[in-house]
């Protein structure tokens, strides 16, 4: 043995600490040894603010990030350049995705291209949703929109954060999240708006609104379905219910044989479930991309007793005027699928 490294012990890996690691040149995922959670071998969320991370940015600021923390400072989101007057749009990205991965990129960069300006907010979570601890991070979202509330209802008090133009947009699993923390505030003080992309089902109740997302979240909630009933929630949870396509399985340009032309086979399983958060995006860019009709049921929409009229807009312009469930037919998602396999190429062979 080497008489300098006779005695020293081996560096100490810190196993509650998540690796990032990017797949298909693109996806940020986080990996942990162990998961925050209450178990004998969870690492302990005994202070969940110190595992929580918030990137407050706008067009403004050209999207340079600035850390928020969440701790109680007076002055801390005004200082940082966050602005009362604006729209503040906050992302809850979902399981393993670290909090400026793929889908919080889209966003951003949608938002950012608008004309008008925005509070952006990225929520970085990872450290409770690694993989593969998806009943852990399913546990934990109580824990993280517990934390968050708290953070903006101190700040809300403060005068430095307007509630009623907070809009929470959370995916998967990150719509609980939203939920749990607009169950904090009620009547005047509600949240504004919370959207949920095609909310996770797997460990989250049918019934039991008070451990999921709800209509009486914030003042308005509009949820896309985009793969109801196999990773999304299955019936609907908000003032308006937007299901393209019927909301089913399997969205067109998610069929496996067009992800295999594309090369996107590695999507298999979760294509329609993400393409809530492409739907999302493409409103936010085009505002009357996604026309919908009101309609009492999938059964009803699809024996045509429904005629197709303009009721709504699905995405970017859903408004507290929607009520109700609405569907659409679109074959957005093939070309979705056909310009993201032609992205994971190019940053394939750019890494």
């Amino acid at each position: 043995m080497n008489t300098l490294t006779r005695g020293m012990k081996p560096p100490v890996i810190d196993s509650c600490i998540p690796r990032v690691i990017t797949i298909a040149g693109i996806y940020k995922v986080a990996l942990s040894e162990r998961p925050f959670g209450y178990c004998h071998y969870c690492c302990s969320p005994e202070n969940p603010a110190d595992h929580l991370t918030l990137y407050l940015t706008s067009k403004e600021k050209q999207g340079i990030f600035t850390r928020l923390e969440t701790i109680k400072k007076q002055g801390l989101f005004k200082s940082a350049g966050f602005k009362r007057n604006l729209l503040t749009i906050i992302y809850i990205p979902g399981f393993v995705e670290d909090g400026r991965g793929f889908s919080a990129t889209r966003i951003l960069e949608a938002y950012l291209n608008r004309t008008e300006d925005y509070n952006i907010i990225l929520v970085d979570w990872k450290n409770f949703s690694a993989a593969p601890w998806y009943m852990h991070a399913a546990n934990n979202t109580k824990i993280v929109g517990d934390t968050l509330a708290t953070t903006l209802k101190f700040h809300n008090r403060t005068g430095e954060v307007d509630l009623s133009k907070v809009h929470l947009i959370g995916l998967s699993i990150g719509a609980h999240i939203a939920g749990f923390l607009g169950k904090h505030f009620k009547g005047r003080h509600k949240i504004g708006r919370i959207t949920g992309l095609d909310p996770a089902f797997s460990l989250f109740p049918l019934k039991d609104r008070s451990r999921r997302l709800s209509r009486f979240d914030a003042d308005f909630v509009d949820v896309i379905h985009t793969n109801a009933g196999m990773i999304g929630f299955p019936i609907s949870l908000g003032h308006a219910d937007f299901y393209p396509n019927g909301g089913g399985i399997v969205q067109p340009g998610c069929e496996l044989p067009n992800l295999i032309e594309n090369k996107l086979s590695h999507l298999t399983g979760f294509c329609s479930h993400f393409l809530s958060n492409e739907f999302y995006i493409e409103s936010v860019r085009n505002p009357t991309a996604f026309p919908a009709t009101k309609c009492d049921s999938i059964a009803k929409n699809n024996s045509g007793t429904c005629r197709f009229v303009i009721d709504g807009y699905m995405g970017f312009s859903a408004n507290k005027s929607y009520f109700g469930d609405f569907y659409l037919a679109t074959r957005f998602g093939a070309s979705v699928m056909k310009s993201l396999g032609e992205l994971e190429a190019s940053m394939m062979a750019i890494n």
